[in-house]
């Protein structure tokens, strides 16, 4: 007779912020750092990539705190420090394609702003011009 166990879950059921809490330490704890990623972890919290989403966005109770959020967060930068500590190594391209997914960049540049209504030979000899 199968074990009935009170974490057993269907895939994608409803899950409590607890639940989330326990799954993800354990995760981060029980799993070989160089195996972490957000495919892995959704998979042993049970949960889809919509429903993290969700988790994060869909929460609507005006004026609470997103019990979820605390663990999103934590889960986001375990696997962000992952792949920044994953740069160092010589194939780093995985990494580098991850950490743009997250918002980094890799692009060399300065911006420049000028004031508008200033001439362009006093601003580039540093004169400072009042519109």
């Amino acid at each position: 007779m199968p074990r009935k166990d009170k974490m057993a879950r269907e895939f994608g059921d409803k899950i409590s912020a607890q639940h989330l809490k326990k799954k993800t330490l354990e995760y981060f704890k029980d799993t070989d750092p160089k195996e972490w990623n957000l495919a892995g972890l959704l998979l042993h919290v049970n949960l889809s990539k919509p429903q993290w989403k969700g988790l994060a966005d869909g929460y609507d109770k005006a004026g609470s705190p997103n019990p979820y959020q605390k663990w999103i967060d934590y889960a986001n930068l375990c696997l962000e420090k992952r792949y920044l500590i994953d740069l160092s190594k010589a194939q780093c391209s995985g990494a580098i394609f991850a950490l743009k997914n997250l918002g980094y960049s890799d692009n060399k540049g300065v911006e420049h702003t000028v004031e508008i209504g200033a001439k362009l030979e006093d601003v580039l000899r540093g004169v400072s011009v009042k519109a």
